[in-house]
């Protein structure tokens, strides 16, 4: 299984319109690349695919520190850990520490190219 890293939000506590909008464009373009993957036949686990709507259904906190136990765990169980390179990836707090999970670990990082993503 690959846990795909991805920027959602440098201002997680903030609920701006201009911050919600941001996290919702972050949102498709993860979505639509897992979607990719997915078609050629990987096994793909996203933090943001798979709880962004649930987060916002369901009022759950946007913190990093609330998230982290959950993506140790889906790290560990990882095979491999990609990371797309989104406009601020080297500055998120939960890329770096998700970094640190896998090196840790022992888990292979990959970087992929986000080269289609503008903000």
């Amino acid at each position: 299984m690959i846990y795909l890293c991805s920027v959602y939000s440098l201002n997680a506590t903030s609920d701006s319109e201009a911050d919600q909008a941001m996290r919702n464009k972050r949102y498709e373009y993860v979505l639509a690349r897992t979607a990719e993957m997915m078609k050629k036949g990987e096994i793909v686990f996203s933090p943001i695919v798979h709880c962004h709507e649930m987060a916002i259904k369901h009022d759950l906190p946007k913190t990093y520190e609330f998230w982290s136990k959950y993506d140790r765990e889906m790290i560990n169980r990882a095979d491999e850990v990609w990371v797309l390179c989104m406009p601020g990836y080297k500055e998120s707090r939960g890329i770096t520490d998700e970094l640190k999970m896998a090196e840790e670990l022992g888990k292979p990082v990959i970087f992929i190219s986000t080269y289609d993503y503008f903000e």
